[in-house]
Formats: structure tokens, C-alpha cells, sequence
């Protein structure tokens, strides 16, 4: 999978749907530290994008060439956040996290 280089070096979370075609879980994450975190969606499906920004930067993946979209968002310490379910027959949500320097 190609990336962005404000990926490079990110921590990086893969999600398996064992619910193809119907509405994905959603995930929580709490932040020790503050940075960016992100939200690699299959284009093809939909979710709620309130607080996300589109980096316009798009990524492909597995033997298809999938595209997914890299939504982004700043978080601080202590942040507890929860992913928007998607709905849809998509893939697996991947989510990277970049700290601050």
C-alpha cells in the first residue's frame, strides 16, 4: 500500500469486518500523547465524517487496487475517541496515529 510521506513512520491498527455488507463496528482509542490520527476508509462505503478532515490524499490496497481515503484528525492527551460506524460491503477500516513532536 502506497502512502502519504505524513505517514511515515506512524503507528498503524488494521481492522478486520467480519460483517461484510452490513454496519462495521465502531472503535475507541485513548490518547497518551497528542498528534494526528487517521482513518483510512474504503471509498466505497459511507460514514460520518463530523470532526475528520480529507487529507485529499487517497491510498490503494490489496490485489483489487482499493482505494481508501485518508481522513484525518488532532487529538490531545487524554482524548478518548470513538470511530463513526460505516455502512456499506466495504473493507476493513485502518486507523494510523502520529505524534506530535
Amino acid at each position: 500500500m502506497g502512502v502519504g510521506a505524513f505517514l511515515a513512520g506512524a503507528q498503524y491498527v488494521a481492522t478486520d469486518d467480519a460483517d461484510r455488507g452490513g454496519t462495521l463496528a465502531m472503535y475507541q482509542f485513548t490518547f497518551g500523547q497528542p498528534g494526528t490520527f487517521y482513518i483510512l476508509e474504503d471509498d466505497r462505503g459511507s460514514f460520518d465524517t463530523t470532526g475528520y478532515t480529507d487529507t485529499g490524499v487517497d491510498v490503494t490496497a490489496g490485489q483489487f487496487s482499493l482505494p481508501f481515503t485518508v481522513w484525518s484528525q488532532t487529538v490531545v492527551a487524554g482524548q478518548v475517541l470513538t470511530t463513526p460506524t460505516k455502512g456499506g460491503s466495504v473493507e476493513p477500516s485502518c486507523f494510523a496515529f502520529q505524534a506530535s513532536n
